[in-house]
């Protein structure tokens, strides 16, 4: 049985957010046709979107055109915090991450308060070492399994009241 075309509703809007509407989307193509290359990097976002328009363009040429650019640290919301061994440690801890977000390279010094990107302290908060333990199985059987994560550096936040 032949069904007829569905009707396509378009929600009416006040004039002038339609044509912000479409000059958003008109400003778009444009800046989609454009070299990524002529891009201007000012805030976080321009740097995530362009990477993922390098990406997505190096994907289609199968070849690294564009290369992908770290945000500057500047650029990231930074946090004061705090930062020790866990195991006593004395010496400085290396920080040495470099990505498509950002690009880190600093030996901190423990119990010292440090402002650092936020995307810094949450990875330096994932850097743990596994623990181990045998279990045993509904069936009977034994396996290895991971049953938790011990912290290699301590991060404890400084909260600071606005002085206003």
């Amino acid at each position: 049985m032949p069904r007829g075309k569905r009707k396509v509703v378009t929600p009416e809007l006040p004039i002038s957010e339609s044509t912000t509407l479409v000059d958003e989307i008109v400003a778009e193509r444009k800046r989609n046709e454009e070299d990524i290359t002529t891009w201007p990097l000012k805030t976080m976002r321009d740097y995530i979107k362009y990477n993922e328009k390098a990406r997505e363009l190096n994907k289609k040429l199968k070849i690294e055109r564009y290369e992908l650019i770290p945000c500057p640290k500047e650029l990231h919301p930074h946090e004061k915090v705090i930062l020790n061994w866990v195991d006593g440690r004395s010496g400085d801890i290396p920080i040495d991450r470099s990505n498509h977000m950002i690009d880190f390279h600093e030996k901190i010094t423990p119990g010292q308060p440090v402002s650092l990107p936020r995307y810094i302290v949450n990875y330096i908060q994932g850097k743990s070492t596994a623990q181990y333990d045998r279990v045993t199985l509904p069936d009977g059987t034994e396996d290895t399994r991971e049953v938790g994560r011990i912290p290699r550096i301590s991060v404890r936040t400084i909260y600071e009241e606005d002085s206003l």
